[in-house]
C-alpha cells in the first residue's frame, strides 16, 4: 500500500482505515473562531477527539491574516488554549517557543 502524500510503500504494516485516520490527522484542521484581541481563530487536528494526550496540529490565524501550525500539540494544551481569558498570552507563555511550528500564510 502507498501513502498517498508521500507514495512511500507500507508492506501491509497499516490497514486502509489506518491510512484513512492518517489522511484525517493531515487534513487542514477545523477552525473556531475565538475572543482575542489578536487571535481570529484556532483549529486542532488529531486521530483520537477523547484523549487529552493525543498529539496533533494546532492551527492559529491572526487577525492579520498570518496563519501559523504548530506541531505534537496535546490536546488537553489545545482545550486550555481555547478556554483560557488571554489567547495571547497564553501562546506567549505555552506554546510559541516549545513546538515545532509552520507559518502558512
Amino acid at each position: 500500500m502507498k501513502c498517498p502524500y508521500c507514495n512511500t510503500i507500507y508492506y501491509n504494516k497499516f490497514m486502509e482505515s489506518d491510512v484513512n485516520k492518517i489522511k484525517g490527522l493531515l487534513s487542514l484542521p477545523k477552525r473556531n473562531k475565538v475572543v482575542s484581541s489578536m487571535i481570529n481563530e484556532i483549529g486542532f487536528t488529531h486521530l483520537d477527539d477523547n484523549s487529552f494526550d493525543q498529539l496533533g496540529t494546532l492551527e492559529v490565524v491572526f487577525y492579520n491574516d498570518s496563519t501559523y501550525r504548530f506541531f505534537n500539540v496535546s490536546y488537553g494544551l489545545y482545550k486550555e488554549f481555547i478556554q483560557s481569558n488571554s489567547k495571547g498570552c497564553f501562546l506567549s507563555k505555552n506554546i510559541k517557543g516549545f513546538f515545532l511550528y509552520e507559518k502558512v500564510k
